[in-house]
């Protein structure tokens, strides 16, 4: 097998959360190939379900052990680049944020690379425009990259075109937009399992509404939170799932308008009770709502505390009694 396929089949690996095949595939390569200079993908496992901090530096300490000539070599390391960006947003890493540009910058000025090195580095200098700060900056960036909304990520596995898309348009204070973007990146992350990337974009859309969305947006977040923690539960993504316990902590403590239902429930609250009452499982709620197991989870809590329930036959009595369950 050439470099170039052991390549793409372990960035694949990595976007649907398989990590042990990921790092069978690296390990192979480095066996096989003469002159290996590794993918990365020890790194990124360790970023996605260890520690971000740990992996940064060791992607960072990668690319200065590199002799000048190797450094662009297949756009490899380039990609290192687009992780360091992407990792230093999420931590808010200056010093990584500095890396990667100066990398970045210095593939897109040099000759001495492959086209998808200079994809890479375009998608890096982009990944730096969300944590810029700077919406005319996002907005050129933005411009650029538009045309890759709506497909699958090969090389870099830092992010896909559909997020970054989003990010950039929160970066633009075009929320409507970014809401839109992170739809899309939903949809094409579940229609390609793509789990990890999955997570992420709900985490991000998540995190966007609870800084710019109202209210309403209370059920909303909860949702997303909860898809995303079910994913991180599925491939053991701790870093993630802390982050996403944080944001469910967030949305929690929005205050929800007052609607009509007793103790304070909300619609989704009142409907996810009505199930309850029936006696569907949580398996069965969230099937029925369209919801993931970890949302039922909290909206039930929700509901035993409300209502001052000890239990779900207790809260199905409440329901009963206000009339909320069905007849």
């Amino acid at each position: 097998m050439a470099e170039i396929d052991y390549r793409v089949n372990c960035v694949i690996a990595l976007f649907q959360g398989h990590w042990e095949h990921a790092l069978e595939l690296e390990n192979m390569a480095s066996k096989t190939v003469i002159g290996f200079a590794g993918f990365g993908a020890r790194e990124t496992v360790e970023a996605l379900t260890v520690s971000e901090p740990v992996a940064l530096h060791a992607l960072i300490e990668g690319l200065r052990s590199l002799p000048p000539e190797q450094l662009f070599d297949a756009g490899i390391h380039a990609e290192y680049s687009t992780l360091i960006a992407e990792l230093g947003r999420r931590l808010e890493d200056d010093k990584a944020l500095s890396v990667a540009r100066q990398v970045a910058l210095s593939t897109i000025h040099s000759d001495n690379h492959a086209g998808s090195a200079l994809e890479t580095a375009e998608l890096t200098v982009a990944i730096l425009a969300t944590a810029s700060g700077n919406p005319s900056a996002a907005a050129k960036q933005y411009a650029a990259l538009r045309d890759q909304g709506g497909l699958l990520p090969v090389y870099a596995r830092a992010i896909c075109p559909d997020r970054l898309l989003a990010l950039l348009s929160v970066a633009m204070n075009d929320i409507e937009a970014a809401a839109r973007h992170f739809s899309d990146a939903i949809a094409l992350c579940e229609k390609a399992n793509y789990l990890p990337e999955l997570a992420f974009s709900c985490a991000d859309y998540a995190e966007t509404l609870i800084t710019h969305g109202s209210r309403d947006d209370r059920d909303r977040i909860i949702d997303l939170v909860g898809r995303g923690l079910t994913i991180c539960d599925q491939l053991y993504m701790e870093p993630l799932r802390r982050r996403l316990s944080k944001a469910l902590d967030r949305a929690e403590a929005i205050p929800v308008e007052p609607e009509p239902y007793p103790a304070g429930l909300t619609r989704r609250e009142v409907e996810v009770l009505r199930l309850l009452a029936a006696g569907r499982s949580n398996r069965e709620i969230g099937d029925e709502l369209v919801i993931t197991h970890n949302t039922v989870i909290t909206h039930v809590r929700h509901i035993l505390e409300k209502t001052d329930s000890a239990n779900r036959s207790e809260a199905g009595a409440f329901a009963h009694r206000y009339e909320l369950a069905d007849p």
